[in-house]
This record gives structure tokens, sequence and C-alpha cells, in this order.
């Protein structure tokens, strides 16, 4: 994290930090829109450039995990996430009272 030259507090508005909170904000469903679409649209195909460069040069694990990271950014949500959560008017409670009765 990029921090300031006076203090130890990192500095929100430096790009390298706003791309990840935004990122990361997306995936927990935060609404933060204005700058979120910016953020996404670029990520996306900056990922997606990223994929093609790993599996042009045969790096099949980062490859692989540069897809995975595509799917996220584009689903709005972690991998480790319930694929319920892709469907509407589906929340936390649902979600768990589904699982539970597996």
């Amino acid at each position: 994290m990029n921090y300031s030259k006076t203090g130890g507090q990192p500095r929100f508005n430096d790009p390298h930090v706003k791309t990840n909170l935004l990122l990361q904000a997306h995936l927990y469903c935060a609404e933060l829109q204005s700058n979120t679409e910016v953020v996404l649209a670029k990520a996306i195909r900056l990922i997606q450039a990223s994929v093609d460069v790993l599996s042009s040069n045969g790096w099949l694990s980062p490859a692989v995990a540069a897809m995975e990271l595509a799917q996220m950014v584009t689903q709005a949500m972690w991998s480790k996430d319930s694929y319920l959560k892709q469907l509407s008017h589906f929340d936390v409670d649902i979600i768990k009272r589904c699982t539970d009765k597996e």
C-alpha cells in the first residue's frame, strides 16, 4: 500500500490504492457506482490482455488464475461465494437455508 511521506497513513487517492479498493468493493457488492464503472471497464480489458499474454507464453497456472479473476470481476462475486448469490433476491439468509438443506 502506498503511504504518505509525512506519516504512516495510506494515500487513498493514489490510483493504485483506489483501484484496488474499488475492485474489492465491487466484489463485495458495495455501491460506489461513479468510480467503479470506470475501473471495471479498464480492469476487464487489462485482465483479458493478461490472459492473452499468459496463454501465448504457455503459463497455464497464471492464465487460469487470471481467467478466474475475470470471472469474479464480471460476476461481482468472490470465487468462494455460493453460485446462488448470482440469483436476484437471494440474500445471505436464503443462501444459508438452501445450503443447510443439502
